[in-house]
């Protein structure tokens, strides 16, 4: 794809938070995007029903992380209290179970096999059963566990703030890792295609190489300020990031040449740090930010 065959236009805005939005997640089947925020307010916004959303639950903690887990189909959240938060959205409003699970807070929550798995200020990944019983516990760092991506069925990719990549199997074994950033790593992307693993984070730089052998490695200055998200989309071979300095680039995924900035100075976007983005459909996707805006963008194919 080269610049000239996409364009990208803004579809929406999502109002209602009180604080900075920190984090999204997607249930595909109901097409409902949720939104965590420093507010501590957990929403849930109709991608079908224009732009009214629904308070699902208010902690009593900032929500630094959301994970929708389409196999159980609950919502997880963590908190800056360090507390794991489990939401039955079939229950009712505002109904939840939570635990302590990471001192420092909770920046990191997926699933691998049978578990949940988390990681927080405090260096570990803690693999949980669905009742939310700590399983394992596994100390990667002495800083904080920023990031995990699951690459396969067995296979987490966890990003720290040492700079540090972390291949660790559905066991909790380290298998293989590389430092190749100075500061923290707070994201990180996956080709499956060409079996190459995309991080950024404070360091402003996007590394991308060949998991396995470390080949093709390339690095890109990729933006002004932090690196705080990226969301690759194999149907238009595109990554997308964002960043503090209020922006959403896009890339080609193979060689990394910059293909299109999205800011307020082109369209209507975030008037702030930009924190989350989340792809919804091969030409839409959604972003969060600390102007306490959700927005609706979509990518359009000349």
């Amino acid at each position: 794809m080269r610049p000239k065959d996409f364009s990208v236009r803004h579809i929406q805005t999502y109002d209602g938070h009180r604080g900075a939005v920190y984090s999204l997640a997607y249930d595909a089947e109901s097409q409902v995007v949720f939104s965590g925020g420093g507010d501590g307010f957990i929403a849930r916004w109709n991608m079908m029903q224009g732009a009214d959303g629904e308070l699902v639950a208010e902690l009593n903690s900032p929500v630094w992380k959301l994970f929708f887990d389409p196999i159980s189909g609950l919502l997880l959240a963590g908190s800056e209290s360090g507390h794991l938060f489990l939401l039955n959205l079939s229950s009712g409003k505002g109904k939840f179970k939570s635990v302590f699970s990471h001192a420092n807070g909770v920046f990191a929550i997926t699933r691998c096999c049978e578990s949940w798995v988390t990681g927080g200020g405090d260096g570990v990944l803690r693999f949980w059963d669905e009742q939310l019983h700590p399983v394992q516990s596994v100390r990667l760092s002495e800083k904080s566990i920023r990031t995990i991506l699951p690459i396969s069925p067995h296979t987490l990719m966890v990003g720290c703030s040492d700079g540090g990549v972390y291949e660790v199997n559905h066991e909790g074994k380290i298998v293989n890792s590389v430092k190749r950033h100075k500061k923290s790593v707070f994201c990180l992307a996956w080709n499956p295609a060409q079996s190459l693993l995309y991080s950024g984070g404070l360091d402003a730089v996007i590394h991308s190489w060949e998991w396995q052998s470390g080949l093709k490695h390339q690095q890109v200055n990729a933006h002004l300020l932090h690196i705080h998200d990226m969301a690759i989309n194999p149907p238009l071979n595109l990554l997308a990031s964002v960043s503090m300095d209020k922006s959403i680039k896009f890339w080609n995924p193979e060689d990394m040449t910059l293909l299109k900035v999205v800011n307020k100075d082109k369209m209507e976007c975030h008037n702030y740090c930009i924190n989350a983005i989340q792809w919804i459909a091969p030409y839409a996707f959604v972003t969060s930010g600390d102007d306490r805006k959700c927005m609706r963008f979509m990518v359009d194919i000349r």
